[in-house]
């Protein structure tokens, strides 16, 4: 009986302490702090991760890993998180992904990263002098995009200024890629990165600024 009795008052207290605790304020999550991004990123991650003030603590601990596949998937410019909480406060830390350029959308930049995804992040202007891409169209060219900046040196890389898709008929990969020195190339996207390789001889034989065809064999004509 008193055995009973004993457990009884047990299970009510822990009921009731239970009960006070998602009662108080002490439950609820008062701040989400992002660290490892800028002040733009940083913004994006705390809405994609679905997590709000006043949320419980508790459902975002059960939840993280959920709202880490949430910031994945929507800003390319994260490759991985880390949450810790502390009192009331959710802590994210992230690691950056490694972003190839920007895409140019309605005077927006949206970060691609080297796996070919695109952020959900506006941005007025472009970071880190990377290159910003025009006029791709749908997500099998910004993935071949990706995967052909991601084979470039990253002294090539920061040497684009902007690559521009240029289809025709003949060559529905044609792109036309200005350079940071002035120069301009013309190219097959599916090619690029492996004729790019050639440019710094061809720049070294030219005299003033050029245009370098790569789209077959590889030449160059005074740029005028």
């Amino acid at each position: 009986m008193h055995k009973r009795m004993s457990i009884n008052l047990f299970v009510f207290g822990f009921i009731t302490l239970v009960s006070l605790y998602f009662i108080l304020p002490i439950s609820r999550v008062k701040e989400v702090n992002v660290s490892g991004a800028d002040n733009v990123t940083q913004e994006a991650i705390k809405k994609a991760s679905g997590i709000n003030i006043n949320d419980y603590m508790l459902q975002v601990y059960l939840g993280k890993g959920h709202s880490a596949r949430l910031i994945k998937n929507n800003i390319s410019e994260v490759k991985s998180t880390a949450f810790s909480l502390h009192d009331r406060s959710v802590n994210i830390r992230i690691s950056k992904e490694k972003i190839v350029g920007y895409l140019l959308k309605n005077n927006k930049y949206y970060a691609l990263n080297s796996e070919g995804h695109v952020s959900i992040v506006q941005r007025t202007a472009p970071e880190e002098n990377l290159p910003v891409f025009s006029n791709f169209k749908t997500s099998s060219e910004t993935k071949l995009l990706a995967k052909q900046m991601n084979k470039l040196s990253s002294s090539l890389l920061t040497g684009i200024s902007e690559i521009d898709a240029v289809p025709v008929s003949v060559n529905p990969e044609r792109i036309r890629v200005y350079m940071n020195d002035g120069n301009e190339i013309i190219a097959t996207l599916s090619t690029f990165a492996s004729k790019m390789q050639y440019y710094s001889q061809i720049k070294a034989k030219a005299t003033g600024k050029i245009r370098i065809d790569f789209e077959v064999g590889a030449y160059s004509t005074e740029l005028k």
